[in-house]
């Protein structure tokens, strides 16, 4: 499922951009701020922010999930497992229907 998600936004990415290189560009900058913000929120826990608003804010990363958020579902002691699978169906449901909707949009006759 987080691999149906990734391909849901590459997918976004591949039919908003002109060319293959900006393709590459933006999924490299998307997978790199996929994996910098949820490090910069485990390392700001100390802030004004509660830390289960901080654990929440860290899973909405599609890298965080695949990194240890799969742990956190095979396990069942966690709280997570609802949460984790409603931010992979909102990844393919609202970036997959996106990337769908600009694909047939455009005109590629012109």
């Amino acid at each position: 499922m987080t691999m149906i998600s990734v391909v849901s936004v590459f997918t976004l990415l591949g039919s908003i951009s002109r060319s293959t290189m900006i393709t590459l560009g933006a999924g490299v900058g998307f997978i790199f701020l996929a994996i910098a913000i949820p490090q910069l929120l485990e390392f700001s826990t100390q802030t004004i922010i509660g830390h289960s608003t901080v654990v929440h804010l860290m899973y909405m990363s599609i890298v965080k999930i695949q990194h240890t958020g799969i742990a956190f579902l095979l396990s069942s002691t966690n709280n997570l497992n609802s949460y984790i699978i409603l931010v992979q169906a909102v990844y393919i449901a609202l970036f997959g229907l996106i990337g769908y909707w600009t694909f047939v949009k455009r005109d590629y006759f012109i």
